[in-house]
Order: C-alpha cells, then structure tokens, then sequence
C-alpha cells in the first residue's frame, strides 16, 4: 500500500483498523508521514474498537 500512496497513484484509500496485534505488532504508517501532507484523513470510531480512516486526495493547485 505504501507504495501506491508514495507514487501517487490512489485517489482514494478505505482503511479498517481493527485493534489486534500480530506477533511484536504490525505498524502501517511508518514511513507514510511525508505523504500524509497530501491527504485529508477522516477516522470514524466504532464502540466495538474498529476505526475506519478515509483518505481523500487534496485538491492540486
């Protein structure tokens, strides 16, 4: 995933975050922090612990 993003190719991306950890734990963001810049994200929680984050491509100018 973090290659499509750092290439610019998604437009849009749907993420469902459910709090597990596999092994030592598995981190998504690590090295996404520089093409966070480039979206907005909305994260929407559940009371069962389940988030959704939605990326959005901001608008070029």
């Amino acid at each position: 995933m973090s290659e499509f993003l750092e290439a610019d190719l998604i437009d849009f991306l749907h993420v469902a975050i459910v709090p597990c950890e596999l092994g030592s734990g598995v981190q998504i963001g690590d090295h996404l922090a520089a093409v966070e810049d480039r979206f907005t994200i909305e994260s929407v929680g559940s009371s069962s612990g389940l988030t959704h984050q939605l990326w959005n491509r901001k608008t070029r100018v």
